[in-house]
Order: structure tokens, then C-alpha cells, then sequence
């Protein structure tokens, strides 16, 4: 009887030790900030099917706009530099992963969906250098990936 009991209490044991060993706590995969980090992270061009538009109407001279993003900073080349600064640093916002916030304050609405990215803002009234009236408005930018 005290073979048996002692192979009852290894086998408890084993089965205990296992019971907590499938019960990990630990969860590997990326939270969903992670994840839409690594969705905008990359090269998006207007192209032949992107577009930028203002208050709805399409605007030319944008046809060669580029933006890269890195992991919180980002890079812009042929773009309206009171619209798009050159560079900057950029974080998702708190709560939101729908929301990116630029360091000049501008909050985008991103929306990334397989190889394309839309970007919504609206740019106020206080733009620079005067230019108010003729670049202030809410802006949709159609991207694609390249």
C-alpha cells in the first residue's frame, strides 16, 4: 500500500505541475498598439491610385508625395511643408489606435487596410506663414505602400 500511495502522490504531483504549466499567464502575442504600429510602419506614395483632397476636391501637385514612417518618427518628401512637415515624431493616441498624433499637434484619423493607408485631418486656421485661408480645411490622403 505504501508503493501505491507514493505512485498516487507522483502522479498528483505531475498532473498538478502540469495543470499549471498550461495556465501561463504570459501572452506572446503583440497588443493591438504593436500591431498598428507595425501596419503604418513603411513607405506610402499617392501613386497612380492614391489621391490627396481637400474639403473633397482633389488636389494636383501631389501626385509624387512620399511618406515614411519609422516606428515614432516619420518623413515626408514633395509635400506642403505647412501641411506636411518634412519630419517628425509621431504616437499613437492613448485608447485609439484609429488616432496618430504628429508632434506639431495635429491629430490624423489612419485607417490601414492590406497595402493602402488613409490619412484624415483637419488643418486649422492658425497654418504658417499666412497661408491660412489657402491651405486650411480637412484633408483625406489616399496612399499605397510601396
Amino acid at each position: 500500500m505504501n508503493a501505491m500511495a507514493m505512485r498516487l502522490c507522483s502522479v498528483c504531483c505531475v498532473l498538478f505541475l502540469l495543470a499549471f504549466t498550461a495556465c501561463n499567464n504570459d501572452n506572446n502575442e503583440p497588443g493591438e498598439e504593436a500591431l498598428q504600429r507595425k501596419k503604418l510602419v513603411g513607405t506610402w506614395t499617392v501613386g497612380e491610385t492614391g489621391s490627396v483632397k481637400r474639403d473633397d476636391v482633389t488636389l494636383s501637385g501631389w501626385d509624387t508625395f512620399e511618406l515614411t514612417m519609422g516606428e515614432q518618427t516619420y518623413q515626408t518628401s514633395n509635400a506642403s511643408a505647412a501641411v506636411w512637415p518634412a519630419q517628425g515624431t509621431w504616437k499613437l493616441v492613448t485608447g485609439d489606435v484609429s488616432k496618430v498624433e504628429r508632434d506639431d499637434d495635429v491629430i490624423l484619423t489612419v485607417n490601414v487596410s492590406g497595402e493602402t493607408l488613409q490619412i484624415s485631418f483637419q488643418y486649422g486656421d492658425d497654418a504658417a506663414n499666412g497661408r491660412a485661408a489657402s491651405i486650411a480645411g480637412s484633408y483625406v490622403f489616399n496612399l499605397i505602400k510601396n
